[in-house]
């Protein structure tokens, strides 16, 4: 067969077919635009003498011909992986002249479904296949190009016009269209052919064949797989197992560094995205990261944004392979499962294979909006069933399937056959709105034919990680109202087991402190001092008053084990309890900052780690302490702005230590505050974490006025706003700003009143 069908080889790359069934067509906007006529860009000589050989090659192949025209753009040399050039044309200003040629392309999803029962696959590829379609002679002149060999126009479609993919769609649609979704696929240049058994496959591949043949289009034998259980079409893997993503796509994940800016992040999400349906809760996961990208503040990278970015990595590394829908009319039905939460919905289609096993179909997901997610759990449960009815409507509509869903109140919805108690409430409640969603949900669920069966939560699993964002919830402490984070309790008792003798230092001095405050505090009361008691009661007891709620988080670690007196703390006890704790944890400061004078400063060990591994830093202080010279402006424009703002301070930087400080004038410019400058590739969000914890979780003003008396960190203060919006603890503790206001009361007119 392959011999029959030899014409339709190429036997190199100069042997290329020439299609008479389509020829492209260029037409402008405005009739009488100005021709485009850009001057011509210099060359090395190692270009020149690329381009003299490529050049006489493409005349050869009968491509380009030599011309005289009005219209000239110039060339770009680019670089390809293996280290040889390419040839490409700057047509960005003609494209903007140039009518849009639009012509539909194959649907994926469509193409990947229409391969459920093949077992085996061959790809094909066209030689060259843009330089097989040629162009309109009165079209030429606008592809035209000028080179040092002189200027040339080309006589097949050229890389870089814009009407250049919908044209070539446009011949492939017509050459294949008896064949299309039953013996091959095509998406532009690609081919795969697909068939259940190797004899079929040889029918099949004779079909695709003549088919070039009739178009005198060729295909490059180096390209092609023939008789191929899993083949790549589209970046993904086909097999008569389904579908999954590309391992060497996905392999390049593993390496993919942390986006710098909206533009990475968009590329990054862009390349997820396209990869969403082998993600579950896709959505959900990537709402932090979309949130990032979309917004008008200033790109600042956070925990949740690392959070979701490694999750997405880790999904995208391990994909599942998702099984082909049997879309016939003796297939087993579909089962939709569907769950709705606070923050969207998830959905899991799956159908019955022939083992009796559920296949998954496909994974989706939607995130809600903030009104959508204010609605109660059933009308949440209903909006979400609906949403994934309409995202799989082509595999549900007309079928009978059944749907599993988490809420009780949805079971009985489909027998309904009017909208009466409660649902009848819903509907009034939801005309009070413009939008009406409930009633044109009821309506659309009608559509469709299918059984519906409860399934208790604990059984919802698969759907439930879709529309469940994952999130921190902190540990029951010992002290419920100050919530004390485990990380300090580990920190106490660490500190304790190695610093004893200091500690038994700091326990006579906090003691004298105690009985001090006691006895000032039972004069106060007449209470007298009698039995000693682990002041923990104190602390525990005091911290269900109002009085003794927001100071307690940093201080529990100084309270375990300062003895008083229980007389004194049943006497003291709420109004006193504030002023015990402040003595105490004065002196317990200053004892600590006696025993450790001579220790390491932890956050200078920091310091000096982040600037010696930031490039600019290091390259800033060898100027400041004259090693090298200090740069030229110009060659500062690819740094980063900070780098640019720091190297116009440049006479108020100074090196201390091996560390590189910011000399900042105060504002009586009499003295100065030596600030630790901190690069922006450090781990900010980290040292701005650990002052919130350790400021007792203070406000913005305060953890800004903290950081900034020692550090000099650009974009500090959306930093702050960030922790601090996502800080648990000032969450279930911030006071509530709504005010409250007394219920109305009826007025009594004058007349009532007599």
């Amino acid at each position: 067969m392959l011999n029959y069908f030899l014409s339709q080889i190429s036997q190199d790359d100069s042997d290329l077919g020439r299609t008479k069934l389509h020829e492209m067509s260029i037409d402008l906007i405005d009739k009488d635009s100005r021709p485009v006529l850009l001057a011509s860009r210099r060359t090395t000589p190692a270009q020149k003498e690329f381009l003299d050989q490529h050049i006489s090659q493409l005349l050869k192949q009968d491509v380009i011909e030599e011309c005289d025209s009005d219209w000239v753009s110039p060339i770009v040399l680019v670089k390809k992986k293996d280290g040889s050039q390419r040839l490409c044309i700057d047509y960005r200003a003609v494209n903007k002249l140039i009518r849009p040629c639009s012509f539909p392309l194959p649907l994926i999803e469509e193409s990947f479904d229409s391969l459920a029962g093949s077992s085996v696959f061959s790809s094909l590829d066209l030689t060259s296949a843009y330089w097989q379609v040629g162009i309109k002679e009165e079209d030429r002149d606008f592809t035209a190009f000028s080179c040092p060999q002189g200027t040339f126009r080309w006589k097949v479609i050229p890389f870089g016009i814009k009407t250049a993919p919908a044209n070539f769609a446009k011949l492939m649609h017509k050459v294949f269209q008896p064949l299309l979704m039953k013996v091959s696929l095509i998406y532009l240049d690609d081919i795969i052919i697909k068939a259940q058994n190797n004899d079929q496959m040889i029918a099949h591949l004779a079909l695709v064949l003549w088919q070039l043949r009739k178009a005198n289009l060729k295909i490059k034998p180096a390209k092609c797989e023939l008789f191929k259980d899993r083949v790549k079409f589209l970046g993904f893997i086909v097999s008569s197992n389904g579908i999954e993503a590309d391992p060497a796509k996905t392999r390049a994940v593993q390496e993919w560094c942390r986006p710098k800016d909206k533009k990475q992040l968009m590329a990054f999400l862009g390349f997820a995205n396209y990869y969403r349906k082998f993600v579950q809760r896709f959505s959900v996961i990537a709402t932090p990261l979309y949130a990032l990208a979309k917004g008008s503040e200033k790109f600042v990278w956070l925990e949740r944004h690392e959070r979701a970015f490694q999750e997405l990595k880790r999904c995208l590394c391990n994909p599942p392979v998702l099984a082909y829908p049997d879309l016939s009319p003796d297939s087993r039905g579909f089962v939709l499962d569907c769950d709705s939460s606070l923050e969207g919905v998830g959905g899991v289609l799956s159908q019955i294979g022939p083992d009796g096993s559920e296949q998954v179909v496909a994974y989706a997901s939607k995130k809600f909006s903030q009104s959508q997610s204010n609605y109660c759990a059933t009308m949440r449960e209903l909006l979400g069933l609906v949403l994934m009815l309409e995202h799989f409507r082509t595999y549900l509509l007309d079928r009978p399937f059944t749907v599993r869903v988490d809420a009780a109140a949805l079971q009985w919805l489909h027998s309904k056959k009017h909208a009466t108690g409660m649902l009848a409430q819903w509907l009034a409640t939801i005309d009070l709105y413009e939008f009406k969603i409930e009633q044109s949900a009821l309506e659309r669920v009608g559509e469709y034919d299918f059984e519906v069966q409860y399934r208790p939560g604990k059984d919802h699993v698969a759907a439930d990680m879709l529309s469940r964002n994952p999130r921190f919830r902190a540990d029951h402490f010992d002290c419920p109202s100050c919530s004390m984070v485990p990380e300090f309790q580990e920190k106490f008792k660490s500190e304790k087991a190695k610093k004893s003798a200091s500690v038994n230092i700091r326990r006579q001095q906090v003691d004298a402190a105690v009985q001090c405050s006691v006895a000032d505090v039972c004069c106060q009361t007449d209470s007298p001092v009698t039995s000693c008691h682990n002041i923990e009661t104190v602390v525990t007891s005091a911290c269900q008053t109002e009085k003794f709620t927001s100071n307690t988080s940093t201080q529990c670690t100084f309270f375990t084990t300062v003895p008083v007196t229980e007389a004194a703390v049943e006497a003291t006890m709420p109004i006193e309890t504030s002023r015990l704790a402040v003595r105490v944890a004065e002196v317990e400061q200053s004892a600590s900052s006696e025993s450790s004078v001579e220790s390491v400063d932890p956050e200078l060990e920091w310091a000096r780690e982040s600037q010696e591994t930031c490039v600019d830093i290091a390259q800033l202080i060898d100027c400041v302490q004259g090693r090298t010279e200090k740069p030229p402006k110009a060659s500062l424009q690819s740094c980063s702005r900070e780098v640019r703002i720091l190297w116009s301070l440049f006479d108020e930087l100074k090196v201390e230590n091996g560390l590189l400080y910011h000399l900042k004038p105060k504002k009586n410019k009499k003295s100065v505050n030596k600030l630790l400058v901190i690069p922006e590739t450090a781990d900010v969000v980290e040292l701005v974490s650990k002052y919130h914890r350790q400021l007792n979780h203070c406000g913005i003003t305060k953890t800004l006025t903290a950081i900034r008396s020692r550090f000099a960190i650009a974009d500090l203060e959306t930093y702050v706003k960030g922790i601090i919006a996502e800080c648990d603890v000032c969450a279930r503790t911030k006071k509530s700003k709504l005010k409250h206001k007394a219920p109305l009361q009826p007025e009594l007119s004058a007349t009532r009143a007599r």
